[in-house]
């Protein structure tokens, strides 16, 4: 029988994983767009993409130790993340009429790394606002690990075991 800290351990490397994926897809998204276009934004683009990969790898070192400081970063992290997508999502609703989609994709491959597949606005808003939902589904597994160990002392000591 597996047991809820099972579950959310497993749970929480999953979504670590997934999001390192979803990390060094944007790395490799920006360093491409870098190499065909340098400028100020490619460049941020490349740097951020590094940084987000370096928040994941402490996620996961965070749930491998039961570390909840390193657990926290990526919480925060996250948690601005989708704040972010939320202004953007009203922003989105507030410009319809004038949305410029170039700058948007743009935008969205070096914040969200969604890439530049998107051409029309109701896509554009629909994709933000399942990243938003799907994203604030995974702090919410995470952030409910987090609670977990920073409430059982002998869980946070115990080494991961299968």
């Amino acid at each position: 029988k597996m047991q809820r800290e099972d579950s959310l351990l497993y749970c929480a490397y999953a979504i670590g994983a997934f999001d390192l994926l979803c990390a060094l897809l944007f790395a490799a998204l920006s360093m491409d767009m870098l190499v065909g276009h340098l400028s100020w934004l490619t460049i941020f683009g490349v740097c951020f993409g590094f940084f987000w990969c370096s928040l994941i790898l402490l996620l996961l070192f965070g749930i491998y130790n039961r570390n909840t400081r390193l657990v926290r970063y990526w919480l925060l992290f996250s948690i601005a993340g989708i704040f972010m997508e939320l202004v953007l999502i009203v922003y989105a609703f507030m410009r319809e009429t004038s949305f410029q989609m170039g700058l948007t994709s743009n935008s969205l491959l070096l914040f969200l790394g969604l890439g530049k597949s998107i051409n029309q606005f109701k896509s554009f808003t629909l994709s933000l606002c399942l990243l938003a939902v799907v994203e604030t589904v995974f702090v919410f597994i995470v952030y409910q690990f987090y609670m977990l160990l920073s409430k059982c002392e002998a869980c946070a000591k115990r080494p991961a075991q299968k």
